[in-house]
């Protein structure tokens, strides 16, 4: 548990309720990235945020210390995109908007396709493995966090990384001719 912010989460629970900002401030991008990652939509996933920070702060007397505020904090949001996900019956829309042909040997242009081509890809793929790959990659989650915050065991997140890994593989494959070597 980070101490700064065991400090914060007892001064909230002390009665300080603008305490909470600095939490707000400290995580809003990364849930606002995870959210936007799960659902794919800007303006919902802004909901969903302020949502999350909503619902985090009425149950911030919940919050055990068990684990990392993070973790907790990112549970929140998977939970709730999740329902959000459910109540709508939206599925991800697919984007096209990148044709691998438009790589330039700019190297600015080319990592822009690049981090373009993943987002892509990753759309694509379930979104239980989505999740689990965005957390582990990106936000640097551990898989027992991951587990956590998935509500799902330890080798179910092991076994969605394994398999998002080989459907974002396959995808480059089949889709964008991309090879790779044989290990």
């Amino acid at each position: 548990m980070n101490d700064e912010d065991l400090a914060v989460i007892e001064k909230i629970k002390n009665g300080d309720s603008n305490a909470f900002n600095m939490l707000v401030l400290k995580y809003q991008k990364q849930v606002f990235n995870f959210i936007n990652r799960m659902i794919n939509n800007f303006d919902d996933a802004l909901d969903l945020t302020q949502d999350t920070f909503f619902k985090a702060y009425k149950n911030i007397n919940s919050f055990k210390f068990n684990s990392k505020f993070s973790t907790w904090l990112y549970k929140i949001s998977y939970n709730h995109s999740i329902n959000f996900i459910k109540r709508n019956n939206k599925k991800n829309e697919l984007l096209n908007k990148l044709d691998v042909k438009e790589f330039s040997s700019d190297k600015c242009h080319v990592e822009k396709n690049i981090n373009d081509l993943i987002d892509v890809v990753l759309n694509k793929i379930n979104s239980g493995y989505r999740s689990a790959i965005y957390l582990f990659y990106k936000e640097n989650s551990s898989y027992e966090d991951i587990s956590k915050i998935m509500g799902i065991p330890l080798n179910t997140v092991r076994s969605h990384i394994r398999r998002g890994k080989k459907c974002i593989k396959e995808l480059l494959t089949a889709d964008y001719k991309i090879d790779f070597f044989q290990n």
